[in-house]
């Protein structure tokens, strides 16, 4: 299985990941007042991030170099493909890195971080 990030300009599709991580953070305040009681008021999510390890064992240094691009050009990508369809949506990547697999020249693992744009939250 794959799944692919797409920009307006590029798409880049990568093996199905071997880890996928997603965090929800979400800001509650609490307030307390002089007569002792409290009060916890939700205020939505902060953030929603998805991390993914996985293998790059074709095309990698233009797989690389594209994921490279979207990341630093701070494009919105959209996921699809993944296994879970409420994970297939508009995204920023925070982070990207990959290296090569135990000296194997076709094969790297890679770690992406993406987090969810906040409108679609």
């Amino acid at each position: 299985m794959t799944y692919t990030i797409t920009t307006n300009t590029t798409s880049v599709t990568l093996s199905t990941p071997a880890l996928l991580d997603h965090t929800i953070t979400e800001k509650i305040s609490n307030n307390l007042f002089p007569d002792g009681t409290d009060e916890q008021t939700d205020m939505g999510k902060s953030s929603d991030v998805l991390k993914f390890s996985g293998l790059i064992t074709s095309d990698v240094y233009a797989s690389a170099a594209s994921i490279n691009t979207m990341m630093d050009d701070k494009e919105i990508v959209t996921i699809t493909g993944l296994p879970d369809s409420n994970l297939n949506t508009d995204y920023m990547i925070k982070s990207f890195n990959y290296k090569t697999q135990g000296g194997t020249v076709s094969m790297y693992s890679y770690d992406i971080s993406l987090e969810r744009m906040r409108d679609r939250l």
